[in-house]
């Protein structure tokens, strides 16, 4: 219930790693994809091949994404313990989050 009202946007500013804001803002002035690769290459376990079968790309443009995401994001390294704990952390609540509000919008539509 507390989620109701709540947008990505939200979720992302008070409840997730800055990177993730940083990242969505910046697919929508360059039209990019960072924001889904760097959550599927995370979700993977930073496993370059299986992520980039899912995202359906070639596995060296996986590799370019990941390099151009760490330049944006101050060099920050995915491979930095601490960093992939609070990337993957963001992106499970995030994950958590949109499917919580897309069940109420669902349970809207049904009333």
């Amino acid at each position: 219930e507390a989620l109701k009202n709540v947008s990505p946007d939200h979720l992302l500013r008070n409840y997730c790693a800055p990177v993730l804001t940083v990242l969505r803002a910046y697919d929508e002035q360059n039209k990019t994809e960072y924001f889904n690769t760097l959550r599927m290459f995370v979700l993977c376990e930073r496993n370059y091949k299986e992520a980039a079968m899912k995202l359906n790309i070639h596995k060296n443009t996986l590799y370019y994404r990941i390099e151009q995401i760490e330049k944006l994001y101050y060099d920050k390294s995915v491979w930095d313990p601490e960093f992939f704990f609070t990337l993957s952390s963001s992106f499970r609540i995030y994950d958590y989050c949109q499917k919580k509000i897309r069940i109420m919008d669902a349970r809207k539509q049904t009333q």
